[in-house]
């Protein structure tokens, strides 16, 4: 009979004892869930170990969380673009550019384009959009000649709040199966990426 794997048993099991010091009332079941436990979490990091030392695999934990930040975008984008099909708005652009002027009241095209995070160009292509739908309009800026004020029309302001319904859905869609503590960590982490990059964006289009 071989006894390498009641050696292995032994082993989690003083393991698991050490970690449960004076308690006596621990059960079988939670043994075994211990051992699930660090099982999952020893083989997740020998995968992400494998994956920095092999030489065809040059993904290193920094660009597999960069490449899925990328891969969400483009699934919440098709998602929007789909769930937004027959609705005046082009997409998710549109629709936050119309929230940031029924939010936050008229603003300059750079105010509305640095709100959302947009490439000056980009930002400019989508103002002149919503202007040619008539979605926003823009007037003289009352304390500053060499800009422009942007605000909301009312048939931009009927559009947008017939578009919250089918919005709120896509964004629960692309919350997909996560449980709202783990919203409320991502949102956590995403807020505190967001902040960290903000200032170089700022400087960039400035």
């Amino acid at each position: 009979m071989k006894y390498e794997l009641v050696q292995i048993i032994i082993g989690k099991l003083s393991e698991f004892e050490a970690q449960q010091p004076g308690n006596d009332a621990t059960s079988l079941t939670d043994f075994a869930k211990f051992i699930l436990e660090t099982e999952a979490s020893e083989n997740k990091t020998t995968t992400l170990n494998e994956s920095r030392g092999r030489p065809d695999n040059a993904e290193t934990l920094d660009s597999m969380l960069s490449k899925l930040l990328v891969f969400l975008y483009r699934h919440a984008k098709l998602r929007i673009r789909q769930g937004m099909q027959g609705n005046l708005l082009q997409g998710f652009d549109d629709f936050a550019f119309l929230v940031t002027l029924y939010g936050l009241g008229p603003m300059s095209k750079m105010e509305i384009i640095e709100k959302n995070v947009q490439e000056k160009n980009t930002g400019i292509q989508i103002i002149k959009r919503l202007i040619a739908k008539n979605l926003m309009e823009e007037s003289e800026h009352p304390t500053d000649k060499r800009s422009k004020l942007l605000t909301l029309t009312e048939t931009g302001k009927t559009v947008l709040l017939q578009s919250f319904a089918p919005m709120s859905h896509i964004t629960e869609t692309i919350s997909g199966n996560l449980t709202e503590t783990e919203k409320l960590q991502l949102l956590q982490l995403l807020q505190k990426l967001h902040t960290y990059h903000l200032p170089w964006y700022l400087g960039m289009e400035r």
